[in-house]
């Protein structure tokens, strides 16, 4: 499991700064699709 050898060691912050920039960006275009409709 990807999962299980993530969590095995100590979480790397550059992945997580990756993951929250995917999350602000996914969120901004929800944003900009709903001011679209």
């Amino acid at each position: 499991m990807a999962k299980g050898r993530e969590f095995s060691g100590k979480p790397p912050r550059s992945k997580m700064r990756k993951y929250i920039r995917l999350i602000a960006v996914f969120l901004q275009s929800q944003e900009r699709q709903i001011r679209l409709f």
